[in-house]
C-alpha cells in the first residue's frame, strides 16, 4: 500500500502536479510520520509551489529527526538565497561542506563568498587544484584582492595536470588580455576552441580581436556572444568598445547604453560612454554620465571642466584627488596649470 501511494507521489511530482502529490505524500505520512524521506519529499514539493514558509516547516521537522540530512539543508541554504539572507545561506552552506566534505559543496561555498567579496575567506581554503571550478573560484578571489600573480600561478600549476581544461585557459587568457600581455596571452588563446556555442570564449575573442585591431572578426565574435546570451551586459560593452576602437561612435554609443540598461550601476559603462561624449565635445552630457566614484572618473570630470573654463570648479576637483594620491606627478602637474590659469602660481 505505501508503496503504492509512493510511486504515485512521484508520478504525480514528475508531472507537476505537485499539489496531488503533496496530498498523497500526506496520505504516506499517516502511515510512516517519522520517515525523513517523506518529509523531504512534501517540504520539495512546498517549495515548487512557492510555500517556502509550509517548506521550511518541513525542513526542521527533518533536521529533528537528522540534523546532518544534506537534502534539507540544501533545501533550506536555496530558501534562505531566494529571500536574499546571505549569511544564513552561507551559514548552511559551510555547514553542508562539514558534513559531505565534496568539491561540488566546496564550489557552492565559494560562489557564495566570491558573490558577498569575501575575498579573503575564499583564498583560506584548501583546494582539489584538479577540479577546474574550484581553481577558478579562488583565483577570481585573488585578483580582486590584486593577487594575480598568484592567481596565474595557481592556474598555471592545475593546467600542468590538464593543459586543454578550457574554462582554466579561458580565464588566464582573459586576466593577462586584461594587464595587455598579449604575447602571453595568444599562448593560453591558442588553446581555445573558436567554439560558437560558448558564449565566454567567443567574448573572449571579441576582446581579443579588438586589442588586436582585427574589428571584422571582433563584431563577428561579439555578435554570436550576444545571440548565445542576450542578457549579459559584458557582451553589449565588448562590442560597444569595438565600435568605439574601430571609429563607428554611433555604433559604439548604442551598445554602451544597451550595456548600461541591463546593468546601470556599473561605472565602468558610463566612464566609458563619457569618455565617447568628451570627445565628441559634448561635455554636458559627458558630464551627466559620470559620478564621485572610481578616480577615472573624477579625473575626467577635472579636465573637462577646465575645456569648458570652469577652472576654480576644477581646482577643487583636483584638490580632492591630491588629498588621496599625493605624490602622484599627473596630478600635481595639472594642479600647477590649473593654478597658472587662475593666476595663483608664485613667481
Amino acid at each position: 500500500m505505501i508503496k503504492d501511494l509512493i510511486k504515485k507521489g512521484f508520478y504525480l511530482k514528475k508531472e507537476k502536479h505537485y499539489k496531488q502529490a503533496i496530498e498523497v505524500f500526506y496520505k504516506v505520512l499517516e502511515q510512516d510520520n517519522k520517515s525523513a524521506e517523506v518529509l523531504m519529499e512534501i517540504a520539495e514539493l512546498y517549495y515548487l509551489i512557492n510555500n517556502e514558509e509550509k517548506a521550511l516547516n518541513y525542513i526542521e521537522q527533518i533536521i529533528k529527526i537528522n540534523e546532518m540530512h544534506i537534502g534539507a539543508l540544501k533545501l533550506l541554504e536555496q530558501i534562505f538565497l531566494d529571500k536574499k539572507a546571505y549569511k544564513n545561506a552561507e551559514q548552511t552552506s559551510e555547514n553542508i561542506y562539514k558534513i559531505s566534505h565534496s568539491d561540488e559543496d566546496l564550489l557552492d561555498l565559494l560562489i557564495l563568498l566570491n558573490y558577498q567579496q569575501k575575498f579573503e575567506d575564499v583564498t583560506d581554503f584548501a583546494i582539489n587544484t584538479e577540479n577546474s571550478d574550484l581553481v577558478c573560484e579562488k583565483a577570481k578571489a585573488l585578483i580582486a584582492l590584486n593577487k594575480a600573480d598568484d592567481a596565474i600561478q595557481l592556474i598555471k600549476f592545475s593546467l600542468e595536470k590538464n593543459d586543454k581544461d578550457q574554462k582554466l585557459n579561458l580565464l588566464i587568457a582573459n586576466l593577462l588580455l586584461s594587464y595587455n600581455d598579449i604575447e602571453k596571452c595568444k599562448y593560453y588563446a591558442n588553446r581555445l576552441d573558436y567554439n560558437e556555442k560558448s558564449e565566454k570564449i567567443m567574448n573572449f575573442w571579441g576582446k581579443y580581436f579588438t586589442i588586436k585591431q582585427d574589428y571584422q572578426k571582433a563584431e563577428k565574435a561579439f555578435i554570436t556572444s550576444i545571440k548565445l546570451n542576450p542578457d549579459n551586459s559584458e557582451n553589449y560593452f565588448g562590442l560597444a568598445n569595438c565600435y568605439f576602437s574601430s571609429g563607428k561612435t554611433d555604433a559604439a554609443k548604442k551598445y554602451y547604453n544597451l550595456a548600461i540598461s541591463y546593468e546601470p550601476e556599473n561605472r565602468h559603462y558610463h566612464y566609458a560612454l563619457a569618455k565617447l561624449y568628451y570627445l565628441e565635445k559634448r561635455y554636458k552630457k559627458a558630464l551627466e554620465e559620470l559620478n564621485d566614484g572610481t578616480f577615472e572618473e573624477r579625473m575626467l570630470k577635472v579636465v573637462i571642466l577646465c575645456e569648458t573654463n570652469y577652472f576654480a570648479l576644477a581646482r577643487k576637483e583636483i584638490e580632492n584627488l591630491i588629498k588621496e594620491q599625493p605624490n602622484n606627478e599627473k596630478l600635481l602637474e595639472c594642479k600647477e596649470k590649473i593654478d597658472t590659469e587662475l593666476g595663483l602660481c608664485k613667481k
